[in-house]
């Protein structure tokens, strides 16, 4: 969502400095900030479709039968987690990613999530907890425009909040449809997964 966080307004010449469509404004922030986030991610393709069929047997995966509904392994160490699935006939896949809650090391969830049906030979993915989100300074933004402090934070780890919403008087016309404020400031420390809000000149 782009807009006035006020009031429901328009946003056409004057009260915008151009009439924001979805290919302006909102095209330039998603942009910016999925390829800050996605720029070291090679480029791959999406999977077939596996069709399934349905016969006398049962059913039938990529991999051969379906097995009893899966077992939740959520809470379990890395180690333990991946015994139990492989031992069940099952691949595993971990990706690792900051919990406030698990500790460093344990499973956060997996998918398909426990008690689904799932082809014997299948791969089970496993968030794996790296501990507490890392904190960091923000970044300063101030002056720049949307698309570069998008990418500016995104490229530190923080999502963006951004607002369209016209500085207050004297205001300084160098920062025409550049940022004028942000929350946290520059230099504060925030953790990596939090949003940092910018203010931005219409």
């Amino acid at each position: 969502w782009v807009g006035f966080p006020d009031a429901a307004r328009t946003m056409r010449p004057p009260t915008t400095r151009i009439t924001v469509t979805g290919g302006t404004w909102p095209a330039q922030i998603w942009q910016a900030t999925a390829g800050a986030y996605l720029a070291e991610t090679p480029a791959s393709k999406f999977p077939s479709p596996v069709a399934s069929v349905t016969g006398a047997s049962g059913v039938t995966g990529p991999s051969g039968p379906t097995g009893p509904g899966l077992t939740s392994v959520v809470g379990q160490s890395t180690v333990d987690a991946t015994r139990i699935l492989v031992d069940a006939g099952y691949r595993v896949r971990l990706y690792e990613t900051a919990s406030r809650s698990v500790a460093q090391g344990f499973v956060i969830s997996q998918s398909p999530a426990a008690g689904a049906p799932f082809a014997v030979g299948g791969t089970i993915t496993l968030a794996v907890s790296t501990g507490p989100p890392l904190v960091v300074p923000v970044p300063s933004v101030l002056g720049l425009s949307a698309q570069k402090a998008a990418a500016l934070l995104g490229a530190s780890g923080f999502e963006v909040q951004i607002r369209i919403e016209a500085e207050p008087p004297p205001g300084a016309p160098e920062r025409a449809a550049s940022v004028w404020k942000q929350l946290p400031a520059g230099g504060e420390p925030l953790a990596v997964d939090q949003a940092v809000a910018i203010w931005l000149n219409p």
